[in-house]
């Protein structure tokens, strides 16, 4: 007699399923570049950024439903907006955040008096999501 197995996709089906997902969603088209993907025992881990939160909620509320899929970890997954938001407030006078893409910010205007790059560099490379800064400041 024989008895019925009850067939769990493989991690790498479970991956290439997330990856399809995301080949589906439009706004995705570029943002797929700057997400990981990583599976173990059917718990999807994705890493990166997204442009947006949207996107983000996307990939949350349809991942579930992919086959194999038993849990899903995004610490790592960080939108520009939110990081955008996360930063702005803590901007000194005279510095303006020009653009943030994928974690890279962008950050021009006027340096304070008293205060050095690299200071500035600690407190807004401490926000979680920012990857790198570049600073071009006035002289």
């Amino acid at each position: 007699m024989s008895q019925a197995v009850a067939h769990t996709p493989a991690d790498i089906d479970v991956e290439r399923g997330v990856e399809h997902l995301m080949a589906l969603y439009p706004p995705m088209v570029k943002d797929r570049k700057s997400v990981r993907i990583q599976v173990q025992d059917g718990v999807v881990t994705l890493s990166g950024h997204v442009l947006t939160p949207n996107t983000r909620d996307f990939m949350l509320s349809r991942i579930p439903n992919v086959p194999g899929v038993t849990a899903i970890n995004t610490d790592a997954l960080y939108d520009d907006v939110s990081v955008r938001l996360n930063v702005a407030h803590l901007l000194p006078d005279g510095v303006r955040l020009a653009r943030v893409q994928y974690g890279v910010l962008v950050l021009t205007g006027t340096l304070p008096a008293g205060m050095t790059t690299e200071q500035l560099a600690a407190r807004i490379g401490a926000v979680p999501g920012v990857e790198h800064i570049i600073m071009q400041f006035e002289d």
